[in-house]
This record gives structure tokens, sequence and C-alpha cells, in this order.
């Protein structure tokens, strides 16, 4: 029995580090594509077919910045808690979709089959209050919605809802879901230097 045991940890262990060794290699095919660092076409394309996410047209990016409650604030463990739970609850409303993760935010690429619609901000809130009803845990959050475009623009669909979060992130004092297209006028503090805290020019009623 003792050996048995052993084996069983033994091979607990093992799939767990490749687990952890998959989404190491997939966060940063996502982060390169996000970024824009495929200097190719068929780079691109080679990093799509890795992620899984090649099979149609469109794609679609989704940010959520999440801010725990002061119960749990400090607390990493709870904190990647909450941070799975959204993004799973996302993913299901996507057919193909990989993500990037840094700390308390993350953005998923949903590839879009070419007759369905994209995520829509009530997709978005509905998935998140599914993920706050799992958890149990007190949260508030900022997401963001890119418009859709195809496989060679997703670091222009990354800038979207960078651009939403650059505006909103530091005031995130109840939840919002906020598409990129609907900033309207608000686009025109974008073009201020990155060094100026943007959010500061914002009524907080907004």
């Amino acid at each position: 029995i003792e050996n048995f045991v052993s084996l069983l940890e033994m091979e607990i262990l093992k799939t767990n580090a490749l687990d952890r060794q998959s989404y190491i290699k997939s966060n940063s095919l996502a982060h390169d594509l996000l970024l824009d660092r495929y200097a190719t076409t068929e780079a691109v394309d080679k990093a799509l077919d890795e992620l899984g996410i090649a099979s149609f047209a469109r794609y679609q990016a989704i940010l959520v910045r999440v801010i725990p409650g002061r119960h749990i604030s400090g607390d990493r463990s709870m904190l990647q808690d909450i941070i799975t739970a959204i993004r799973r609850a996302i993913r299901k409303r996507c057919v193909a979709s990989a993500f990037y993760e840094s700390n308390d935010r993350f953005v998923i690429l949903d590839n879009i089959p070419d007759a369905a619609d994209p995520i829509s901000v009530d997709d978005v809130m509905e998935a998140i209050a599914d993920a706050k009803h799992s958890t149990y845990h007190d949260f508030t959050y900022l997401a963001a919605i890119s418009h859709t475009d195809d496989r060679y623009h997703v670091g222009t669909l990354n800038r979207e809802v960078m651009d939403v979060y650059r505006l909103f992130g530091d005031q995130i004092t109840r939840d919002r879901c906020i598409r990129y297209e609907d900033l309207d006028v608000l686009r025109l503090l974008l073009d201020l230097p990155e060094s100026i805290d943007v959010g500061r020019f914002l009524d907080p009623r907004l």
C-alpha cells in the first residue's frame, strides 16, 4: 500500500509539473501575440495554431482586472481563486480562446466562429456574476471589450482593452464593463503622454 501511495504521489507531481509547463508556455505565447511581438504572418499563424485558436477569422480581446474585498486583500491564493473562476466563466462562453494572465488581471483572446456574435457586455457581466456566486468572495472588477478583427490585428485589440484600463483601471469603485467603441470623446485623453494619469480627468460618476 505504501508503494502504491508513493507511486500515486509521484504521478500527481508529474502531472502538476506538466500542467504548469503548459500554462507557462500558453501564457507566453498569448502575451507575445497581444504585444505584436511576432514579425511575420507565418509566426502569428504558428502561435495561434499552438494555442488552438486558429479555426475562425475573427478575434476579440476581453480584459478583466480584479480588486479583492478588504477581508481578502493581500491574500494571493484567494485572489487567484477569483481570477481563475472569472476566467473560466468567461471562457465557457467562448468556443475557442486563449489567455494571458498577470497579477490581478488577465486578457482573453477569443476566436469567434463565423456565425456567432462577439461576446457582449451582458455576457461578461453575467459570467463574472456566476464566478462571484461560486467563489463566495467579495471583489470589484473592471472589464474591457475590444472590437473584432482578424488574426493579424490582435495587437490592436489588446491596445484597445489596455486603453480602457488606462482610463479606468485605477478608479475601480464599482463593477463595470466597458466596450472600447463606447469611449467616444474620452479617446482624446489617450493622446496624452503615458506619464500622465488620465484617470484623474474623469468624473468618478462616469
